[in-house]
């Protein structure tokens, strides 16, 4: 072996043992979340499903009240499933996140854990969480005979997953810096995004939209999220909608604010938690 190359490997190792530890370390921080999140009890797993059901539920029942038939598709259910689940996706990460840094001031005078390994920890645990849910509703709706004849396409359910959750990660990231820098930020984001799931399509078809209401409704990065997600499910569906380069940059560009911003501010942060 030439002396070039066992440089090489001795320079790229303590890069690698680096990486494994903070892997290991965000991995004790999902294992933390976990248990502080849904307990020793197993009402907060139930909860985790229930919640998403209960809205399935009644905007299934209001749209065969007031609408009686399908937007798309032959299944209700599907429908509705396609929607609340990426909304919640989005939703739930940004919104947990917002306590990520707060909730975890303990741990983050260990040398080992930084502000990114809690948010990461957070918006994981979320992540995993919502592919549970989202793999029980759609074997629930295959065993009740709902998925008959849908063509379902893997790829396109997975990149919109993947945006989707990308945005609520920047997004978290924006608001767990955000709320410790500003103690009432949290109720503020809370208050400004709460229309979001009427104007997200989450129940609705949005290329039925009249303009210019339709119009507006494409400036939210969500519509084309949710858009894609049911296009997995219904081929050809959202194909006037989405703007996948739109979404993209949204959820990139989230992203990189988010964590721009936890570097910028990182004395603050780490002041703060003394």
């Amino acid at each position: 072996m030439s002396s070039a190359s066992f440089s090489t490997r001795r320079s790229v190792s303590p890069a690698l043992e680096a990486i494994r530890l903070q892997i290991r370390v965000i991995g004790a921080l999902i294992l933390r979340e976990t248990r502080t999140r849904f307990g020793s009890s197993r009402l907060g797993y139930i909860w985790a499903l229930v919640e998403p059901i209960v809205h399935i539920a009644v905007l299934s029942v209001v749209y065969m009240v007031f609408m009686r038939r399908n937007p798309v598709g032959t299944s209700l259910a599907l429908f509705f499933v396609t929607g609340v689940i990426p909304f919640f996706l989005y939703d739930k990460t940004a919104h947990r996140l917002s306590g990520a840094i707060n909730a975890n001031k303990a741990l983050l005078h260990l040398a080992l854990v930084k502000n990114v390994d809690v948010i990461l920890a957070r918006a994981l645990l979320e992540l995993a969480t919502l592919l549970i849910v989202l793999l029980l509703l759609m074997t629930s709706l295959y065993a009740l005979g709902q998925m008959v004849n849908v063509q379902f396409d893997p790829l396109i359910m997975a990149q919109a997953i993947l945006l989707l959750w990308m945005l609520g990660l920047g997004i978290g990231a924006i608001n767990a810096v955000l709320n410790t820098l500003i103690k009432s930020w949290d109720t503020v984001f809370k208050m400004l995004t709460r229309p979001l799931y009427l104007l997200s399509g989450v129940f609705f078809m949005v290329e039925r939209v009249p303009p210019p209401f339709g119009t507006y409704l494409r400036y939210n990065p969500l519509v084309h999220g949710i858009e894609l997600f049911r296009s997995a499910f219904f081929p050809g569906y959202g194909r006037y909608v989405i703007d996948l380069p739109y979404l993209m940059t949204w959820s990139v560009g989230a992203l990189v604010v988010g964590f721009a911003l936890e570097r910028i501010f990182r004395k603050q942060l780490s002041a703060s938690v003394k």
